[in-house]
């Protein structure tokens, strides 16, 4: 199939039929359900996010992820309040199975403008939509939902609040940061088309920013006060009754 025929409509959102490519390996406590990711590689900031990212730049103190498998066990650096640990940790394999890789197949999900991100809505679409898949594409049956967007990050809940659709939604996956110019949310909210998504605007232009809403004012002041709200990755994964 081309990769058109692996993007369709389901409910009241857009999925997608992949192949895991980022290096990341995700790990299961059997007997507590702990999910951990693990980055297989890259080079992270001293405060765990993605060095190069956009407000951590800075080299000194970085560390690069050293991802190991052996007969016995996994050794890899964990997340931690959505950031990357320097200390890498042993997960012996008598108490941790993986449960996504490279390789694995996944399903991304894409939100359309406008559609309603309420974590049971979400939900229900992700349960539905697996016998769907393996009714209409023959030889798929994704690991997990596998999904990247500003929204996932962690900085949401404390700028709206846990209970916020924005926080909820993204309370719905086990994330980990990646490379990010921290550019999204000037074409999500703001609608705003940039020279380069790979450049922040300048501050004359944030400054002219609207502030018609509570994520508006919250966003703007952010950003001129020199943070940046950077994407994350996640995963999410189905029950195993569900399987």
């Amino acid at each position: 199939m081309s990769n058109s025929e692996l993007l369709f409509n389901f409910g009241r959102y857009e999925f997608e039929l992949r192949i895991l490519e980022r290096p990341v390996v995700y790990l299961k406590n059997k007997a507590s359900g702990q999910i951990v990711p693990l980055m297989m590689e890259g080079t992270f900031h001293r405060d765990g996010l993605v060095l190069g990212s956009s407000g951590y730049t800075d080299p000194e103190g970085s560390f690069d992820a050293e991802f190991e498998e052996t007969e016995d066990c996994y050794y890899g650096h964990q997340t931690e309040n959505g950031r990357f640990i320097p200390q890498r940790r042993a997960y012996p394999k008598a108490e941790w199975e993986c449960v996504l890789k490279p390789g694995d197949q996944i399903m991304l999900i894409h939100i359309p403008e406008g559609a309603d991100i309420t974590a049971e809505y979400v939900m229900e679409a992700i349960r539905d939509v697996r016998p769907y898949i393996r009714k209409n594409y023959p030889g798929w049956d994704p690991v997990a939902l596998h999904s990247g967007s500003w929204l996932l990050n962690p900085l949401m809940e404390q700028i709206l609040g846990k209970e916020s659709k924005i926080a909820k939604f993204a309370a719905l996956f086990n994330s980990y940061p990646i490379l990010s110019p921290g550019t999204s949310v000037f074409s999500f909210i703001f609608k705003m088309k940039l020279p380069s998504m790979q450049e922040l605007p300048s501050r004359e232009v944030i400054e002219a920013l609207p502030e018609n809403t509570r994520l508006e004012r919250a966003l703007k002041q952010m950003y001129l006060d020199g943070k940046a709200v950077l994407t994350y990755n996640g995963a999410i994964f189905w029950d195993k009754d569900e399987k």
